[in-house]
């Protein structure tokens, strides 16, 4: 279905040394497909779960008096934009930080796979938010593309 690449950290280049790629099968379009899923079934995930996904990462709370402000809204922090190969594009906190969609996946190690491409992606917060956001959704479209019998 998928498979992810390059999870370690990168000492062989001077920026976005937390770069990682996610390779997508032919299955994995069929299954979003079935799956049902829509930008926004997707939108309504990420203001349920999204301020749980910021805080779990460490983008928590601004300093202030009481501590309730929030330094990232989960709305405009986190967004996805969906496609027929499910999260084709994914950003969340940073500068340009996120996965977007190669349909040419060139060097990918299944065959005619799409490839959801780092950019700008600088500390293990944005690693761990990335992963948490793709794996999230990787759940719903298994879970939601099984036929009931």
């Amino acid at each position: 279905m998928y498979l992810i690449r390059g999870l370690e950290p990168r000492t062989d280049i001077p920026m976005g040394r937390h770069g990682f790629c996610i390779e997508l099968s032919p299955a994995w379009k069929d299954m979003v497909a079935a799956s049902g899923l829509s930008q926004d079934k997707v939108d309504r995930k990420i203001q349920t779960c999204g301020n749980d996904w910021l805080d779990s990462c460490g983008y928590g709370r601004h300093s202030d008096a009481d501590g309730t402000r929030r330094l990232y809204d989960a709305m405009h922090a986190i967004r996805i934009q969906w496609g027929e190969w499910g999260p084709e594009h994914i950003s969340v906190p940073g500068n340009a930080c996120g996965l977007d969609i190669e349909r040419q996946a060139f060097g990918a190690f299944i065959r005619d796979a799409a490839m959801l491409a780092p950019h700008n992606i600088d500390c293990w917060a944005q690693k761990q938010l990335l992963l948490i956001v793709f794996c999230s959704f990787a759940e719903d479209i298994v879970l939601f593309s099984r036929k009931t019998e």
